[in-house]
Protein backbone atom coordinates (compact mmCIF):
# COMPACT_ATOMS: atom_id res chain seq x y z
CA UNK A 1 0.00 0.00 0.00
CA UNK A 2 1.21 3.48 -0.88
CA UNK A 3 0.27 6.32 1.48
CA UNK A 4 0.81 10.02 0.84
CA UNK A 5 -0.69 12.41 3.36
CA UNK A 6 -2.17 15.77 2.38
CA UNK A 7 0.66 17.69 4.05
CA UNK A 8 3.17 15.78 1.89
CA UNK A 9 1.70 17.02 -1.41
CA UNK A 10 4.02 19.17 -3.51
CA UNK A 11 2.05 21.64 -5.64
CA UNK A 12 3.65 22.80 -8.90
CA UNK A 13 2.55 24.58 -12.04
CA UNK A 14 0.19 22.59 -14.24
CA UNK A 15 1.67 24.32 -17.29
CA UNK A 16 -0.64 27.33 -17.58
CA UNK A 17 -1.51 30.38 -15.47
CA UNK A 18 -3.93 29.76 -12.62
CA UNK A 19 -3.52 25.98 -12.41
CA UNK A 20 -1.44 23.82 -10.08
CA UNK A 21 -0.99 20.07 -9.82
CA UNK A 22 0.10 17.65 -7.13
CA UNK A 23 1.22 14.31 -8.55
CA UNK A 24 -0.15 11.38 -6.58
CA UNK A 25 1.21 8.48 -8.63
CA UNK A 26 3.29 7.93 -11.77
CA UNK A 27 2.79 4.81 -13.88
CA UNK A 28 5.23 4.51 -16.80
CA UNK A 29 2.63 2.68 -18.93
CA UNK A 30 -0.63 4.48 -18.13
CA UNK A 31 0.62 7.96 -17.20
CA UNK A 32 0.08 9.71 -13.91
CA UNK A 33 -2.62 10.47 -11.39
CA UNK A 34 -2.72 14.08 -10.23
CA UNK A 35 -4.83 16.47 -8.23
CA UNK A 36 -5.34 19.71 -10.13
CA UNK A 37 -6.64 22.96 -8.69
CA UNK A 38 -7.68 25.71 -11.07
CA UNK A 39 -8.42 29.32 -10.18
CA UNK A 40 -11.73 30.80 -11.35
CA UNK A 41 -11.37 32.21 -14.86
CA UNK A 42 -8.21 30.25 -15.73
CA UNK A 43 -8.10 28.72 -19.20
CA UNK A 44 -5.92 25.84 -20.22
CA UNK A 45 -4.80 25.01 -23.75
CA UNK A 46 -6.61 22.37 -25.78
CA UNK A 47 -4.74 19.11 -25.45
CA UNK A 48 -5.09 15.33 -25.52
CA UNK A 49 -3.85 12.53 -23.31
CA UNK A 50 -2.27 9.23 -24.31
CA UNK A 51 -4.19 7.47 -21.51
CA UNK A 52 -7.62 7.88 -19.96
CA UNK A 53 -8.44 11.07 -18.10
CA UNK A 54 -10.74 11.14 -15.09
CA UNK A 55 -12.14 14.39 -13.67
CA UNK A 56 -13.68 14.73 -10.21
CA UNK A 57 -14.92 18.26 -9.57
CA UNK A 58 -15.10 18.96 -5.83
CA UNK A 59 -16.22 22.58 -6.03
CA UNK A 60 -16.92 25.16 -8.70
CA UNK A 61 -17.44 24.34 -12.37
CA UNK A 62 -15.13 23.47 -15.24
CA UNK A 63 -15.79 23.34 -18.98
CA UNK A 64 -14.02 20.42 -20.62
CA UNK A 65 -14.65 20.16 -24.35
CA UNK A 66 -18.02 21.90 -24.11
CA UNK A 67 -19.20 19.77 -21.18
CA UNK A 68 -19.68 21.81 -18.00
CA UNK A 69 -18.88 19.71 -14.94
CA UNK A 70 -19.60 20.52 -11.31
CA UNK A 71 -19.63 18.76 -7.96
Amino acid sequence: MYVKRAEQREWMSAGYAGAERAILHINRVEGRTSLVRIKAGARGPRHTHGADEHAYVISGKVDIGGQVLGP
